[in-house]
């Protein structure tokens, strides 16, 4: 006989004779469901989060108390609902009918409570889209606003509960009734061991110390335990125990059946089981290997690539459709024969689930372990095969093919995949595609490299003339001071001598009546004072016309210094030339600077991005720049270039 112990599957509402150790969480969850119609239930994986809303909360109600809609999300959460719902229904309801009226037919016929319990609902944001997510949230929040007595609770790994911040804005009541599943301690452990010892008819020596001796093997830090570690260390020491006793054993739920030996537990036993390490682990290894034994040499490796199929690149379990889930086996160097064999044997020593037409792995934390194990090689050959299903769809809609990088994964892995026809056309002219475009990218870079080299001589040169012209200007500045500092001094000595000549005027007019000849003398100086006045305002004109003009050359300078810059730095890092390109412009506007803006957009943005035709390329190019989609550039490095100065 078997053994009797959950090894990598969860408790059901049929096995709640036999279910220990969660008597408070249990009590927990009941009331949580009593007090809200929404309730989140999380842990880690292998805490027991499937086991205690299938087999405990089911012990707190008789079959007339509630109505369970046990839900997987499979392919679609709202397709998966309405499919539990018409178990229950004589008139099935059609495809895509409203979830909320699926839940009010139920309550319309039969009047109890409806509990829709989702079991990994991590799955939604694994796997599901947007839309998906919207609809359930548009579902929840009207079951919860409606008078149907309906209650919805959720039940996930709690690693993903950082994926439900916009399901919370949509139904702010997501966390107010929470239950968390944590690992075991060990007296709940021990509770587990000894009735469930009890309930299978094992006899259990030393009781207390063997049951500490097993705690003590599957413990881990802070003396947690994990269920399904308990669950497969139970089934080996069972194992283990039959085979030492040579006996033919089983179990059984009632109480005085009769065997001819009882299978025993006691501390020896567990001692000579202590040796085992990895307990998921090695199990698995041990279930795999019974499988492999059975396939030829050759063909030995398939079932672990059939197991590695059913894991995501994060450790999770995908459930898949049975039929497509063969077809990507086959497509990944199993034959079909061994797909069928495998996923049977698979089935009958526990390692995944085969059901309804799906399958998936029996546990999340084998999904972990599987992870472990794949090899390098094997994930680049996933990721290989994953790239070119993906590449070769994408090619059928849009004509696009494989980029170098992608050709450049996949070309290791040729002769281990089974290319289709297709797939091996769309390599071909992937590889023509990624040749042309070398070939015009060396022609592009060549031209490049000529014309930066034109431009950085063009801009050496008017560099030179600058700082030339800047030297010049500044000598004339330094005699146009000199001279403005004379013309005052000039200014000063006239103007105290028109004071002393006004005072003469005044006196000689009052005393010795000047002649003519004298007011002509007075009136002559007059005139060289106002003249000498025009000439130091003409001379601050030229001053300042002399300083704007020195302002532009220095702009034209440094607009030409950044523009040299901006395509040097072009081709490794785009986004900051085109801002240095857009900076000279303004600093010094002109022919040049749009030029360097409309090639390096049309060199590296123009691709990427969304291009009005009705619009020049440089007109597009300035949209980009206002849209800030392009970093801009910083104070520090404004400072660093020296440009801030032309900003004031």
């Amino acid at each position: 006989m078997t053994s009797p112990f959950k090894v990598l599957e969860a408790y059901g509402r049929k096995d709640k004779e036999i279910f220990f150790g969660r008597d408070a969480e249990i009590q927990l969850l009941f009331k949580k469901t009593t007090e809200s119609n929404l309730v989140l239930v999380y842990g880690a994986s292998g805490t027991g989060k499937t086991s205690l809303v299938h087999c405990g909360l089911p012990i707190c109600f008789s079959s007339d108390d509630w109505l369970p809609l046990h839900v997987r999300r499979k392919d679609h959460i709202g397709t998966a609902l309405l499919e539990e719902t018409n178990k229950y229904l004589q008139r099935k309801l059609k495809p895509h009918t409203p979830l909320h009226l699926a839940i009010k037919a139920l309550h319309m016929t039969f009047f109890r409570p409806i509990y829709v319990i989702i079991d990994q609902f991590e799955e939604l944001y694994i796997s599901g889209s947007k839309e998906e997510q919207n609809q359930f949230y548009d579902f929840i929040q009207t079951v919860l606003s409606s008078e149907y007595n309906c209650k919805v609770i959720l039940v996930m790994r709690e690693e993903y509960l950082a994926d439900l911040s916009e399901f919370e804005e949509r139904v702010p009541q997501l966390f107010d009734y929470r239950v968390r599943v944590e690992k075991m301690r060990r007296a709940n452990a021990k509770e587990v061991i000894l009735k469930s010892a009890e309930a299978f008819n094992i006899e259990v020596e030393y009781p207390e110390e063997t049951a500490d001796l097993i705690v003590s093997q599957v413990a881990e830090e802070r003396s947690l335990i994990e269920l399904t570690y308990l669950q497969i260390y139970l089934d080996r020491l069972y194992e283990l125990a039959k085979n030492k006793q040579g006996v033919l054993a089983g179990y059984t739920n009632a109480v005085n059946d009769s065997w001819a030996e009882r299978v025993t537990f006691n501390p020896e036993l567990v001692k000579e089981l202590s040796t085992i390490g990895d307990v998921l682990g090695e199990y698995l290894e041990e279930q795999v290997k019974k499988v492999q034994n059975r396939l030829p040499k050759t063909e030995e490796r398939q079932v672990w690539t059939i197991l590695n199929l059913l894991v995501t690149d994060d450790g999770t379990r995908v459930s898949m459709d049975l039929h497509e889930a063969t077809n990507l086996m086959y497509s990944h160097g199993a034959s079909k024969e061994n797909i069928t064999f495998c996923l049977e044997e698979l089935s009958k020593v526990r390692i995944i689930h085969l059901s309804e037409q799906r399958v998936e792995l029996a546990h999340d934390s084998l999904a972990l372990k599987i992870i472990e194990r794949l090899t390098t090689e094997e994930k680049n050959l996933s990721k290989a095969k994953e790239i070119l299903q993906t590449g070769l769809k994408t090619y059928q809609n849009t004509g696009e093919v494989l980029s170098k990088n992608s050709l450049s994964l996949i070309e290791p892995h040729l002769e281990t995949l089974q290319l289709t026809h297709n797939e091996q056309e769309l390599i071909t002219k992937s590889k023509r595609r990624v040749k042309a475009n070398k070939i015009i990218k060396t022609v592009s870079l060549i031209a490049i490299i000529f014309m930066l080299g034109i431009l950085a001589a063009w801009a050496l040169r008017e560099r030179s003339i600058a700082i030339d012209r800047k030297e010049e200007i500044e000598m004339q500045n330094e005699q146009m001071k000199l001279q403005l500092n004379n013309s005052v001094q000039i200014s000063k000595k006239l103007d105290d001598q028109l004071g002393k000549l006004v005072e003469k005027e005044k006196i000689l007019e009052e005393v010795l009546k000047l002649d003519k000849s004298t007011y002509r003398v007075i009136e002559n100086k007059n005139k060289e004072i106002n003249q000498l006045g025009v000439t130091v305002d003409a001379l601050k004109e030229r001053i300042d016309t002399k300083n704007k003009l020195q302002e532009q050359i220095e702009r034209k300078a440094k607009a030409n210094e950044l523009l040299t810059d901006a395509l040097l730095k072009a081709e490794y890092n785009p986004n900051y030339a085109i801002r240095l390109a857009e900076t000279a412009n303004k600093i010094y506007p002109s022919k040049n600077a749009q030029t360097a803006i409309e090639n390096i957009y049309r060199e590296h943005f123009m691709r990427n991005y969304p291009t009005n035709k009705n619009i020049s390329i440089y007109e597009n190019a300035k949209n980009l720049l206002k849209g800030n989609q392009i970093p801009k550039i910083s104070q520090t490095q404004k400072e660093d270039l020296g440009i801030t100065k032309f900003e004031k």
